[in-house]
């Protein structure tokens, strides 16, 4: 049997990894994951990762930040872009979704989705 990694070791890992990948493996874990709730008799919750984005706008102020819900790809390991940055949007659940990939899994509801 193999020593389990260290915290340290996992992050680590996980900072060399490039980000569309980074993203893949950090969205699957949290979408295998049940939330833990308060009140589980009453109320659900979902563990999602995003992005907050924003514009820095040539007149000096940037643009308010705004949340982006970062979505794996239906299937795994298949990107359209691998580098500067998910460049593919869509929506589902009333949320901006990014990704790397066009054939998206939301992930808070788990439909297909699209990303153009």
């Amino acid at each position: 049997m193999t020593n389990p990694l260290t915290d340290r070791e996992l992050v680590d890992l996980l900072v060399s990894l490039p980000q569309h990948r980074l993203v893949e493996v950090v969205a699957l874990s949290m979408e295998l994951r049940k939330a833990e709730v308060a009140r589980p008799d009453w109320e659900e919750a979902k563990l999602v990762l995003a992005e907050a984005h924003r514009f820095n706008e040539t007149s000096g102020t940037p643009s308010p930040w705004e949340l982006l819900v970062l979505a794996r790809p239906q299937t795994l390991g298949e990107f359209v872009t691998e580098g500067s940055g998910p460049s593919q949007e869509g929506g589902c659940c009333g949320f901006n979704l990014v990704s790397y990939a066009k054939r998206i899994l939301c992930p808070v509801c788990g439909r297909q989705a699209s990303a153009t």
